[in-house]
């Protein structure tokens, strides 16, 4: 089927230039008996096929420069040869040449020692001169097109424009490839470590995501059913019916496939380029506030569901710093819902996060699992501030995230669990909620006496809330201002 199409494109295409190459020529022939211009017949009938062969060789030359520079980019990204192809611009160039070639030899051969068709003849001047003019141009241009991230801003284009025309059998299919070449370059440019591009491609899917979440509204319901070529995309083949069917129904295939996309690069981008995976996860976080936004409780609960499993890969290859900074924006997205008074969803997902934390305290990543009692703590204050009502069940996870020493190893997670812990005690003092710090005191209370000791001295010394080091959060773990500081003796008391 699309083998007969193409021909008849091709046949088309050729019927088209030569009609229009010949009708402008007899056009313009049909007036040459008048003497506009002085050519005389004698003195012209070389020139003519010369500019002929001139536009030809030029449009020779142009031809072997594009079809080698496109052929290079085509190596690197996906589909830029098809992108190239139906340009618009392109298009008319390479028309332009191929139209004035063939008006150049049907006018050599109609001048003769006597007859010199006047106007035949400047128009072919003319058209020679503007083609010797706009070759430079057209190089830039194609340079200039094929500009990886200019390359980058077509796909995504493209992509977008196929949104609104949901309506057209090939909308989906077109939309998907744009994703799928997206991806295609973001791994690609993982091999050659340019991290500015691979930037570029993921946050070109954030876009392409967000602009679907966006017109959802305005779209028809033909586009939130997977057609056939849809459903044969390999992310689409490999899941169960009932889950592909749960996208439909929810009407977030779209989003699922960006992020699919997105978990996929964060597999690959774990070793050669670890930073693009805190872009993913910031990314990631946007896409996921923009559902709580509009309401969109299927897409956030997938949003979940990918920030999860991006910490099962950082932990699985233990990557501590990757891990570190997903937490980050895993708890920033969290306090979004808490915002949103999505409670369900907030303590489901911190206690994801309690999960995790434990898994990472089997697997000896002792910082990993530090970090999560941090950011249940700093979940903790958020609700007291802002909902108090989703509170207690964040304090029974990081009360539960501690567990009892089997290797020796494993103090250090445990004391910075339980720094985490005492960090949020001394705010419950501070603020005026005793009965929840005397909870976490219960708590604590058969811990060694060396160990409270070493956990106090650990608090009272830190003044600085700024880390030593550049990090992305910034903030020491276990500074404590001045204000909730000086109730650190209160609360040992309590524990011993």
């Amino acid at each position: 089927m699309k083998t007969t199409r193409y021909r008849l494109e091709s046949t088309t295409a050729v019927l088209l230039l030569s009609g229009a190459a010949l009708t402008l020529f007899w056009t313009i022939y049909s007036f040459s008996d008048l003497p506009y211009f002085p050519f005389s017949p004698g003195t012209i009938v070389d020139a003519v096929p010369a500019m002929a062969g001139l536009m030809a060789a030029v449009f020779g030359i142009i031809l072997t420069v594009v079809s080698i520079v496109v052929q290079l980019a085509a190596n690197r990204y996906s589909g830029v040869t098809r992108l190239f192809i139906l340009n618009r611009f392109n298009i008319l160039v390479m028309s332009y040449y191929v139209v004035v070639c063939i008006f150049g030899v049907w006018l050599s051969l109609s001048v003769t020692a006597t007859k010199a068709p006047q106007e035949a003849i400047f128009a072919m001047l003319v058209m020679t001169t503007l083609g010797l003019a706009i070759t430079l141009p057209y190089f830039a241009f194609v340079f200039r097109f094929l500009e990886p991230r200019n390359i980058i801003r077509r796909i995504q284009r493209k992509g977008a424009a196929k949104i609104i025309k949901a309506n057209r059998e090939d909308s989906q299919r077109s939309f998907v490839r744009s994703i799928v070449r997206l991806t295609d370059i973001g791994g690609n440019s993982l091999a050659i470590r340019d991290k500015g591009l691979a930037s570029a491609a993921v946050d070109s899917l954030r876009d392409l995501s967000l602009t679907v979440s966006e017109q959802k509204d305005a779209l028809e319901d033909t586009w939130f059913s997977l057609s056939k070529k849809t459903a044969s995309d390999p992310d689409f083949v490999a899941m169960d019916e009932e889950s592909k069917q749960a996208l439909v129904d929810n009407q977030v295939w779209t989003e699922w496939k960006v992020l699919r996309a997105y978990l996929g690069i964060f597999r690959d981008a774990m070793k050669p380029m670890p930073d693009l995976n805190y872009l993913l996860a910031i990314n990631t976080r946007y896409i996921g506030a923009n559902a709580i936004a509009r309401g969109d409780k299927a897409l956030v609960d997938i949003v979940i569901r990918f920030f999860n499993s991006y910490l099962r890969v950082a932990i699985t290859q233990k990557e501590v710093r990757v891990a570190y900074n997903v937490l980050n924006q895993y708890r920033i997205f969290i306090e979004k819902l808490i915002d949103a008074e999505l409670y369900e969803r907030a303590t489901r997902a911190a206690e994801h996060l309690k999960y995790y934390g434990h898994v990472s305290y089997e697997n000896k990543l002792w910082f990993v699992t530090e970090t999560v009692a941090y950011d249940i703590s700093s979940l903790c204050i958020y609700a007291h501030e802002k909902s108090p009502s989703a509170e207690p069940e964040l304090l029974s996870f990081l009360l539960d995230l501690d567990r009892p020493l089997e290797e020796v190893e494993q103090e250090k997670g445990l004391l910075g669990v339980r720094k985490a812990q005492v960090k949020l005690a001394v705010y419950y003092i501070e603020n005026k909620a005793e009965e929840l710090a005397k909870k976490i005191a219960d708590d604590m209370r058969d811990e060694p006496k060396q160990r409270l000791q070493l956990i106090e001295e650990h608090l009272s010394r830190v003044h600085s809330k700024d880390f030593w080091e550049i990090i992305d959060r910034g903030r020491n773990f276990e500074y404590l201002p001045e204000e909730e500081r000086k109730h650190l003796p209160t609360y040992f008391s309590w524990v011993h």
